[in-house]
């Protein structure tokens, strides 16, 4: 078999109806109701490395499922979700021409609650019963915080997507991807009947919808419920794990990469200031007995000092650069070398979410397709328009190669989010260009740069 990779610069209570239930003392109001990066952004070359795995060949398929005016696939010549409120065209946006092209596929809502009920329905097209989710996340449109504490009920085994919603009703475009994904239920020790919906707050879900409310007054005291439910549905165990990253909103772009991060790896989101931490979220942490401790974001977001009190409780290691884009890049390759936790992709044949840096609130459908479509980081660009340095410094390095048989090789896939507003079709296009498989000759590879057009 013919793989070859790019060279990589580095070689029990029950609950009825409105009953709270407390546990630990945070998962309140129950109501149920019927690794360091670096190069030269001007060439890289290709070359005949080998893959530590055997190669694969993936395979992409679109489902199409139409429910109560909400359309997902190819009708009539319209694309995506459709809402009722005159928007003709949703997927399309506002003309997006490149919907997919052979190595990237865009989820083109307008606007992020468009985003996450079209990544909610490609992850799960819910045309039968084995197709649909058990339960389903929802989180505040504006809540960014609340979307990365609750990434990680996307994990094994609720495998929950995440549909966003707003405190005086449900936008027509989640209440179509509800109707369509008709989550089917999920046990939870010591509830009598299956929730459909993890709610953060009081936001809206279909009325008469199954549904475990989560304390939302604080972010701190969400990430503690969302904890020890996460504890709960997991035999009560707390996980060995956990990720620590900023509150902070003027920072809030360094903390993105934790949600995809947690949906991988099933560990919970706590956060912190960048040289205080509550009281609570110490306790909390303690409680997983310590464990290991990953840090996302820079010294600027998360002090070196804050990092040494955390050391109390357990190891700590962080995973952070000067910019968004760069943290991103950080989040994608790191690798704890003893514990093998986080995505660690320094090598070929792997999918990727990219989004636009100012989009904070595409990270609830990032989670959802890093879980369950591209199973691999998010990548965060600052320009609607032109690829940052190092992203495709490092897309360059994990780009994959062939010498006979590209049918033999693996394949990279990016998973973009927003309209042509968010990423414009020529950024579409370097990107895939980026991801797409080169022919390699000779033992020093073919120049992949200076081509016309990019």
């Amino acid at each position: 078999m013919d793989c070859i990779r790019a060279e990589a610069l580095q070689p029990a209570r029950r609950a009825s109806f409105g009953q709270t239930l407390l546990t630990g003392g945070y998962l309140a109001l129950v109501e149920l109701k019927p690794t360091h990066f670096q190069g030269d952004a001007r060439r890289r070359r290709v070359t005949g490395g080998s893959i530590a795995r055997p190669c694969a060949t993936i395979v992409l398929i679109l489902a199409t499922a139409a429910l109560g005016g909400c359309e997902l696939g190819n009708s009539g010549g319209l694309t995506g979700l459709r809402d009722s409120s005159g928007n003709q065209d949703f997927a399309r946006g506002t003309g997006s021409p490149a919907l997919a092209t052979k190595n990237t596929i865009r989820i083109p809502g307008e606007d992020s609650v468009g985003n996450a009920a079209g990544a909610a329905l490609t992850v799960y097209p819910s045309s039968n019963p084995t197709t649909r989710p058990k339960v389903v996340a929802v989180v505040g449109k504006s809540d960014w915080r609340g979307a990365i504490a609750m990434s990680v009920l996307a994990a094994r085994p609720l495998q929950a997507p995440m549909l966003l919603s707003e405190d005086d009703g449900v936008p027509d475009i989640t209440e179509s991807a509800f109707k369509a994904l008709a989550p089917t239920g999920t046990t939870v020790p010591g509830l009598v009947v299956k929730p459909k919906a993890v709610v953060a707050g009081k936001v809206a879900v279909l009325d008469k919808m199954p549904r475990i409310n989560l304390v939302n007054t604080t972010v701190e005291k969400l990430s503690l419920s969302v904890d020890a439910l996460w504890t709960k549905i997991n035999s009560g165990k707390p996980s060995s794990e956990v990720i620590v990253t900023t509150a902070d909103p003027a920072l809030s772009r360094f903390a993105l990469p934790a949600g995809p991060l947690a949906a991988k790896t099933g560990s919970p989101v706590f956060f912190v200031g960048r040289d205080t931490v509550p009281l609570a979220t110490l306790r909390a942490i303690q409680a997983h007995d310590k464990p290991r401790i990953y840090v996302v974001g820079p010294p600027r977001a998360i002090s070196d000092a804050l990092l040494k009190r955390l050391k109390r409780y357990g190891q700590v290691r962080r995973m952070g650069a000067d910019t968004p884009t760069e943290n991103s890049v950080q989040a994608a390759i790191f690798s704890d070398p003893v514990s093998e936790w986080g995505w660690g992709i320094i090598s070929p044949g792997h999918g990727y979410v990219v989004m636009n840096s100012h989009h904070e609130m595409d990270v609830a459908a990032a989670t959802s397709l890093s879980s369950g479509a591209a199973y691999g980081p998010l990548l965060l660009n600052s320009s609607s328009t032109v690829l940052d340095k190092p992203i495709e410094n490092y897309l360059l390095d994990i780009q994959p190669g062939y010498r006979d048989d590209p049918s033999n090789g693996v394949y990279n896939r990016a998973w973009l989010l927003g309209d042509e507003q968010a990423i414009s079709p020529s950024l579409q296009a370097r990107i895939d260009k980026l991801s797409q498989i080169v022919f390699v000759t000779g033992e020093t590879g073919v120049d992949l740069t200076g081509e016309e057009g990019f």
